[in-house]
């Protein structure tokens, strides 16, 4: 079965995928960004696929592109160049390159789950449905004022978090609404980063039922989840704040709670006031504006 974690980035995808890793019968590789293009960052497979490049491709170009395209070194994880390398080029569709990608990398690991955890894959429901109609989505959900604190620390985000915030309104309703109108209610398991990490057993049991799955206690035992760092072909660590660093090297605890409600005492930005559409958005995952 394939699998989609999705979300708009900060809000747990990582934390939960690298529990999920450590499941007997669950692959979660790291981010493979591969299949569409997000906010003008380069052409995706799907582009390439409608402009009608990939006539031209071969199984070096398509590699080339995983190498160039992902962020991480996928090939410690999938052999995806053996993949692609038994593959007949040139290929017709989207579905004939990707679609039993996700199997060949559960087939690899000896596992009969793959979940992809590029989270903004989210905003590409129609795209997704069309190549995978069986998969099944964990839309990690968390406030919104936490995610535009975070941002703020990411390279390649604003450091404006209001900014920040009005992107994650926009991005979250985004999601949410499109797995509302073109997936069924069964295909879609909203999970909130706070209850995650509050409580992880009672919302992994509730994952586990969702993907068809039975649980494991071992997934949340200390050191078993997969630290996806090892995979990024650049340094994060200045992403990190020191007291998610020192949990991250102390591995006491299968989650990091502390920057859960770090807005209320964050001093650089005013939360007092948000615009509607934010306060809606915050309203509809159930926070308190």
């Amino acid at each position: 079965m394939n699998g989609f974690i999705i979300g708009t980035g900060r809000c747990g995808t990582t934390l939960l995928a690298s529990i999920l890793d450590a499941h007997s019968d669950v692959c979660v590789p790291p981010e493979t960004q591969l299949l569409f293009q997000y906010r003008g960052n380069g052409a995706g497979l799907h582009e390439i696929v409608e402009a009608g490049v990939h006539f031209k491709a071969g199984a070096a170009d398509y590699i080339d592109f995983v190498q160039k395209r992902c962020p991480h070194d996928l090939r410690a994880y999938f052999d995806y160049e053996r993949y692609l390398e038994g593959m007949s080029f040139p290929v017709a569709t989207l579905k004939l390159l990707m679609g039993e990608f996700y199997a060949e990398i559960a087939k690899a690991k000896g596992k009969s789950v793959c979940l992809e955890q590029t989270p903004w894959y989210g905003l590409g429901i129609d795209i997704l449905n069309e190549l995978y109609p069986q998969a099944r989505y964990i839309h990690m959900v968390r406030d919104g004022r936490d995610v535009a604190i975070s941002f703020a620390r990411t390279p390649w985000w604003h450091k404006d978090v209001g900014r920040n915030l009005a992107r994650w309104a926009v991005e979250a309703s985004a999601i949410a609404t499109s797995c509302e109108q073109m997936l069924r209610p069964e295909q879609v398991l909203t999970v909130r980063y706070e209850d995650f990490v509050q409580d992880p057993e009672r919302e992994l049991r509730k994952i586990c039922v969702f993907l068809q799955i039975a649980y494991e206690p071992r997934m949340l035992e200390p050191g078993t989840a997969t630290d996806y760092r090892r995979f990024h072909k650049s340094d994060l660590n200045e992403m990190l704040s020191p007291a998610y660093r020192s949990w991250s090297e102390a591995k006491t605890s299968p989650v990091f709670k502390g920057s859960v409600g770090a807005w209320e005492t964050y001093g650089g930005h005013d939360f007092s006031q948000v615009p509607q559409d934010v306060q809606q958005c915050l309203e509809r995952f159930g926070y308190a504006a």
